[in-house]
């Protein structure tokens, strides 16, 4: 996004009381400074990876919609990707994406709004905000933005798939269950 990028870091012990850490990575405000955020996301992986001993990274896949292009952020996404797979390339840690559809689904038992929600794009993105902000809010993760909290989302999908023990601890059925009774008890207000 224009305004960051949340990111998570976690072990699969984090479903039995461990740390997990999360943030924001904050690009350069001005068009004309792509390279010194490209410089910076470097240095910011690899002060993560100095703190943390990075075995794996996930990022969402990039999602292009012809509705709403918009050159300059598509441009920094791809060229950060990219940074991302040489970092990764460079210190043996194991690179992957997935969709917004299968970490969501995996995170909240489900990768589609209630109907209602879906009455506009904004409609929804909000619905999709308050459910990651809810969801982190349940297991304890006190976010300040909705990016943080879909990071940890993208890291529990990882974590699911890595670990059997994390992937019972967290089975999406329960996931499912608690978003269900989330959406009837209404939307969330203020924070």
């Amino acid at each position: 996004a224009p305004h960051g990028v949340g990111w998570a870091v976690g072990k699969p012990d984090i479903a039995r009381g461990g740390r997990a850490g999360w943030g924001m990575f904050r690009p350069e405000a001005k068009p004309d400074m792509e390279h010194i955020t490209l410089l910076n996301f470097a240095r910011f992986l690899d002060d993560i990876h100095r703190k943390h001993k990075l075995t794996h990274i996930i990022w969402e896949k990039i999602f292009i919609n012809p509705h709403a292009f918009d050159e300059n952020t598509k441009r920094l996404q791809f060229n950060m990707e990219g940074i991302a797979l040489v970092f990764c390339a460079a210190n043996k840690v194991d690179p992957s994406h997935v969709t917004v559809a299968s970490w969501r689904t995996r995170a909240y038992g489900t990768s589609k709004a209630p109907p209602h929600f879906r009455v506009n794009q904004y409609q929804e993105t909000k619905f999709w905000k308050e459910t990651a902000i809810a969801w982190a809010a349940r297991r304890g993760w006190g976010v300040d933005t909705h990016d943080e909290a879909e990071a940890l989302g993208v890291m529990h999908y990882l974590l699911h798939a890595l670990d059997p023990t994390y992937a019972g601890l967290t089975d999406p059925i329960f996931n499912r269950l608690q978003n269900e009774a989330d959406m009837k008890k209404g939307p969330i207000h203020g924070r």
